[in-house]
């Protein structure tokens, strides 16, 4: 059954809290991925608990599980790829990454962009490369961001102001150590996003948000795309959205003087 089906059915047992989280997604289901489970709370001015057994109604454990549940079923439309090239399915990923970027999804982690005072990127492997792309382009920004290693969690700085800590990961469980140690730091832990493209990533779960972004395997594509190229192109995307909100910001100042 579509999960927004399910909410459908489920309405007659929702308290007055949980039908305004049911109304707010009914409206605009982008929201979900635009906030973790407190701002969403804090958004709609219901309980963190609310929030809670609204997801358990449904059928899921929690928050993060009905999120990416809501994520799978609103990106099934998927074509025929039985005939598709390599290009053809890279372009398949493009259209869908721009796809995300036209219907807001991406609106929320360029504001946390926008807002931090201070940018931490980290990945291992082949998605360290994005993340330090996303840094090094930040920079070029002038904002300040700084890609560090896994193994650097443990001397991670802390800094005063708003603190952005953005992990690419594909799916092992290489950060649970440190992002447990980020989370440990109590009110002023910064806040935390994974980028992937598993919507069962093995750490979702730790994070105060996760954006999922389509690959080969969860859009069932003949041919395989480097999650790198994805990872990099999504990043182009944000930090294009985050020049154009600077270049708008420096405008309405020069108009106002």
């Amino acid at each position: 059954m579509n999960i927004f089906d399910t909410i459908e059915l489920k309405k007659p047992t929702f308290t007055k809290a949980e039908m305004k989280v049911c109304e707010a997604i009914a409206q605009d289901y982008v929201i979900v991925f635009h906030h973790s489970s407190n701002s969403l709370a804090e958004e709609l001015h219901v309980s963190q608990a609310s929030i809670s057994r609204f997801c358990k109604k449904l059928g899921y454990e929690g928050y993060n599980e009905f999120r990416y549940a809501l994520y799978d079923s609103v990106h099934t439309n998927r074509p025929d790829s039985s005939s598709m090239s390599k290009a053809d399915c890279a372009k398949r990923i493009i259209d869908l990454l721009n796809k995300q970027a036209d219907d807001g999804e991406y609106d929320h982690f360029v504001e946390l962009l926008y807002e931090a005072d201070h940018v931490f990127t980290t990945g291992v492997h082949r998605s360290s490369l994005p993340a330090k792309l996303l840094a090094i382009e930040m920079n070029m920004l002038k904002r300040f961001a700084v890609f560090r290693d896994n193994n650097e969690f443990s001397d991670w700085p802390r800094m005063a102001g708003k603190t952005l800590v953005v992990c690419c990961s594909e799916q092992g469980p290489t950060f649970r150590n440190g992002i447990e140690m980020l989370n440990a730091e109590g009110k002023n832990k910064p806040y935390t996003v994974l980028i992937c493209t598993n919507t069962k990533h093995p750490l979702r779960r730790y994070f105060d948000e996760v954006i999922w972004l389509p690959n080969s395997i969860n859009q069932n594509l003949p041919e395989r795309v480097e999650p790198a190229v994805i990872y990099s192109i999504f990043v182009d995307i944000v930090i294009s959205m985050l020049a154009e909100k600077l270049q708008k910001e420096e405008e309405n100042s020069h108009a106002d003087q």
